[in-house]
């Protein structure tokens, strides 16, 4: 599996927002994820991505976000 640098993993704890995906594979130590929309989490907080038992949430990352880590690198 390839880590795909558009989005970035929810910590513990943070909010979920529309636009979230979430990790809806059977199997969380072996299968590979299979990211889809977070409709029925939308608003509640993220588990704890530690444990394969939980559910996984991810964000896509945009470029405004992107932007102080430019400034600050260049």
């Amino acid at each position: 599996m390839t880590w795909d640098k558009r989005y970035q993993m929810l910590e513990k704890g943070e909010i979920v927002q529309k636009g979230d995906e979430v990790d809806a594979c059977r199997d969380g130590w072996r299968d590979d994820p299979e990211w889809k929309l977070a409709v029925h989490s939308v608003g509640g907080p993220a588990p704890d991505p530690c444990y394969p038992s939980h559910r996984r949430f991810r964000r896509r990352i945009s470029n405004a976000s992107l932007e102080p880590l430019a400034r600050k690198d260049g």
